[in-house]
């Protein structure tokens, strides 16, 4: 592969970081150059440019994080009656496991890349096994045990600190 050839996939990259070798095989394919995708790869990883899952951002600030997980607590005693009279109109279900194909993302190696996997103490878990089968972990959140089964509360209003908004996520607070 020429030197001007490594330029233009580079430069190819730079513009979008999501495009395959396939598709960087057909872009060089055009200008009748004729390269293997392996060549690409590997001319990609000698230029610090490698192929990486990209990163998952959180759903919900730490402020969202706190205001929840301080509002299960204050609520955690309160009895299964008392639950029965509210509306429940915003449900959302967020899954701890990622899915199975995830899109590829070419990024230098200096950038930091990472799966952010975050155990929030309002997430619903709706797959109780990971993909061998096995159970998954209990998890701790400062001095909080969740696991299942779950117990559906109601987050803090954004507005106010003390009436609660009208939407349920599970928390799995054990008793």
């Amino acid at each position: 592969m020429t030197a001007r050839a490594q330029r233009r996939m580079l430069n190819e990259v730079k513009k979008n970081p999501r495009v395959s070798a396939r598709d960087l095989k057909k872009s060089l394919a055009h200008a009748n150059i004729s390269v293997d995708e392996s060549t690409i790869r590997k001319t990609l990883n000698k230029n610090g440019v490698h192929g990486r899952t990209p990163r998952r951002k959180p759903l919900l600030s730490r402020k969202n994080i706190a205001a929840a997980l301080k509002f299960a607590k204050e609520h955690l005693d309160v009895p299964q009656h008392y639950w029965q009279n509210i509306l429940w109109t915003d449900e959302t279900k967020v899954e701890l496991l990622l899915p199975p194909l995830l899109a590829a993302l070419t990024q230098p190696s200096k950038c930091r890349v990472a799966i952010a996997i975050c155990y929030i103490a309002y997430l619903s878990v709706s797959v109780p096994r990971n993909n061998r089968g096995l159970s998954l972990p209990p998890v701790f959140i400062s001095g909080v045990h969740l696991s299942r089964p779950p117990v559906h509360i109601l987050l803090p209003c954004r507005g106010s600190s003390s009436s609660p908004q009208q939407s349920s996520t599970s928390v799995h607070l054990a008793r």
